[in-house]
């Protein structure tokens, strides 16, 4: 599987990870200090995404990237986006 180059991903252009597989490329949010390259590929109402993480953490062990997850609330994401900004904004050192 081909991974996003850093363009494809800030364009969010339409890529293609192997003959069978075609999706958005983006950037995966920031998870212990790393951001990384993905590949979102819809499915009806779920999504799965296709992860090169750079770092060890959360995706240490035995998988190779890319690492896949499989997602079905976009609001979820939203709502815990929302709950982060509201703790780093509103909290004291």
């Amino acid at each position: 599987m081909r991974e996003p180059t850093h363009e494809e991903c800030s364009s969010h252009a339409w890529v293609s990870l192997d003959a069978d597989t075609r999706g958005v490329a983006c950037w995966y949010p920031q998870m212990g200090g790393y951001t990384a390259h993905a590949v979102i590929v819809f499915d009806a109402r779920c999504v799965d995404v296709y992860v090169w993480h750079d770092g060890d953490f959360p995706f240490a062990g035995d998988e190779r990237p890319p690492v896949v997850m499989h997602h079905c609330n976009g609001d979820q994401f939203i709502k815990f986006g929302e709950l982060i900004k509201t703790v780093t904004e509103g909290a004291t050192p």
